[in-house]
């Protein structure tokens, strides 16, 4: 039969062709198990990674090549590491609360002198107590110093501050307040946390701008021996040598760098007292100066093993040699001046710095907690030994403690405690004549100065220590 002429089956009603059951698997069928699919996803995933690791890794292994990648890097790295472990010393939510109100400071040092533990009685009745409170909105200071003895007072002394000066009032000693101008009173009023901020933005940058500006082409690299924690390795030594031509080349970078940095300025002149336009005129004047030194300056680091691990950053010049090193659990730097020689270490595992000379060692550990900060230290000079501590107790954010001690191996001991407390919103006031009733201290006169000695002297403290009452003026 022709083959055009073939009845096909869509054609012919469906009772005269029974479905036939089908031996081909379905789509459907043919689909793997949700399990077997995340298997394969997973394996696919772990090679594309171990594809990208290993070019990361060549990739690695190629710029560490480079004497400039690895020295910049390894600066950076330690750098960064000393930061992350550096503690702020300053505490930003007292400012927080105090800085639309007033702060004031309150409290009390006394003395202590021991023999073989006990209390020397000529000294356990000295005291001083002191108050110090800001308003931040007046932007007013107020102050009070009070030395007693066997509840006697010795000295005592106020101060009080608004814009641009400060007045002393020395008690029962001088009838005026003396005046000091003071052109940088605002700061303070500053928070110290910003401050320390601010600074840390300058050094950081300075670094950056510094590293930047070493050139490829003046790097060295050699191999050198070298002695280090007991032992001899092999290690890479990369150097920069500033001679005169390049110190200039770095010199003139960070300034530009700086004159470009609008924040860097703005700290310049917020720190320095000076117009941006005067700042930048000196630094643009330094970049004129052409420098001509024979001397030169090496910074060099030393890296061990396939990794390029850094253990060591040296710089040395004709005058001065420091060296800091890189141990497993401490890290130590050597000073070599010619009117200096000191060692020091910080050993991790034992929280304990050494600062050592040729005469001299001096051996601190740190202990602390949420609430105490504590120094232990020994000082071993010229075949004597003392030894103390440095106790900081943290009750709260407003009031704590601080007490230091200081031994001689002859059983005598020296020992000063302080306590503080902090208030927020006490009343911050000035006396009503502090601007009529003062004197500049260089308008005082020879008269002014005899009133206050003479004045001093008819304290029974004063009278007894210098053998006399003097006189009263007229």
């Amino acid at each position: 039969m022709n083959e055009n002429f073939r009845l096909k089956e869509s054609n012919l009603p469906r009772k005269l062709f029974p479905e036939v059951p089908k031996t081909v698997k379905s789509k459907k069928e043919d689909r793997k198990p949700p399990e077997q699919k995340k298997k394969k996803s997973w394996l696919a995933a772990v090679i594309i990674l171990c594809i990208l690791f290993l070019i990361s890794f060549c990739i690695y292994l190629f710029i560490a090549k480079d004497p400039k990648s690895l020295f910049l890097a390894a600066i950076n790295q330690e750098y960064n590491n000393l930061v992350a472990s550096k503690e702020s010393l300053f505490s930003n939510s007292l400012y927080e609360e105090a800085k639309n109100t007033t702060l004031t400071t309150k409290g009390n040092i006394t003395l202590e002198i021991l023999q073989d533990g006990e209390t020397i009685p000529d000294f356990q009745d000295l005291d001083l107590s002191y108050q110090l409170g800001r308003d931040y909105q007046k932007k007013q200071i107020t102050s009070n110093f009070h030395l007693s003895y066997d509840q006697e007072t010795i000295f005592d002394m106020n101060t009080f501050g608004k814009p641009k000066s400060l007045y002393l009032e020395l008690t029962e000693l001088f009838s005026k307040y003396i005046k000091i101008d003071v052109e940088e009173y605002e700061k303070l009023f500053e928070d110290g946390k910003a401050t320390e901020e601010d600074i840390e933005y300058l050094i950081q940058s300075t670094k950056n701008y510094l590293l930047e500006a070493l050139e490829k082409k003046d790097f060295k690299t050699t191999s050198e021996k070298i002695n280090f924690d007991g032992k001899e390795i092999n290690a890479k030594k990369i150097s920069y040598y500033f001679t005169a031509e390049t110190t200039e080349k770095v010199r003139n970078y960070i300034i530009d760098s700086i004159l470009k940095d609008e924040k860097y300025m703005t700290l310049l002149e917020k720190y320095q007292g000076k117009e941006k336009e005067d700042i930048k005129q000196s630094l643009t004047k330094m970049k004129e100066e052409t420098l001509t030194f024979e001397e030169q300056t090496v910074f060099s680091v030393y890296f061990d093993g396939f990794f390029n691990t850094p253990i060591r950053f040296e710089v040395i010049d004709p005058t001065l040699e420091i060296t800091y090193n890189i141990y497993e659990n401490k890290k130590e730097i050597l000073f070599n001046a010619e009117d200096l020689e000191m060692n020091i270490e910080f050993n991790a595992s034992q929280n304990t710095y050494e600062f050592k000379n040729s005469e001299n060692t001096i051996t601190i550990t740190e202990k602390k907690d949420s609430k105490n900060h504590n120094f232990l230290y020994q000082i071993d000079s010229n075949g004597q030994s003392y030894n103390g501590a440095f106790d900081i107790k943290k009750e709260d954010e407003y009031r704590g403690s601080v007490t230091f001690t200081f031994n001689t191996k002859e059983n005598m001991s020296l020992k000063i405690s302080g306590t503080y407390e902090n208030t927020i919103g006490e009343k911050v006031t000035l006396p009503e004549n502090l601007d009529e009733n003062n004197i500049d201290y260089q308008d005082m006169t020879d008269v002014d100065y005899e009133e206050i000695a003479t004045n001093l002297l008819k304290n029974p403290f004063f009278a007894s220590l210098f053998g006399e009452v003097a006189p009263s003026v007229s």
